[in-house]
């Protein structure tokens, strides 16, 4: 069972703690996942785990969808970020071509917080675009969080 902090419930945060170290990237994330969800899979509606049914479950839901990676990425540098939006592009091409073949006609968007920024990319013609980039010194409700975090 996780550690649940209650302290600061009359704010409105109720935090866990489930591991010591967070800076790692666990070897089976979900991004390793999405990527080697095939084209055929997909369409025989044939997943790895129940993770990947959740998210091809939604995507395929008549909607804009924004979906967050709730991993921080610190220490990057701009040359690091050279080919950020090739490498997303290559990890969600498939889940989202499919998305795009169901002629849903909506809009896609992933974000990854990196650095103190949240980056935002739009899924456009079969690619991810940069769309923009938020300091989170902007987010209000993120900052609140951070201020509490366990870690």
């Amino acid at each position: 069972m996780p550690e649940v902090d209650y302290s600061q419930m009359s704010k409105g945060f109720i935090f866990t703690k489930t591991r010591e170290k967070v800076s790692d990237i666990p070897p089976n994330n979900i991004l390793n996942d999405i990527e080697e969800c095939k084209m055929d899979d997909l369409r025989k509606e044939f997943y790895k785990n129940n993770t990947i049914a959740s998210i091809v479950k939604n995507l395929k839901k008549p909607k804009n969808i924004f979906m967050y990676y709730p991993y921080e990425y610190v220490g990057v540098t701009k040359a690091m970020m050279g080919n950020f939006e090739e490498r997303v592009t290559h990890i969600f091409e498939n889940i989202l071509t499919y998305r795009d073949g169901l002629c849903l006609q909506k809009d896609t968007f992933v974000c990854f917080k990196i650095n103190q920024f949240f980056v935002i990319l739009e899924w456009k013609n079969k690619h991810f675009v940069l769309k923009d980039s938020v300091d989170e010194l902007l987010c209000a409700n993120y900052r609140d969080a951070k201020q509490y975090s366990v870690y």
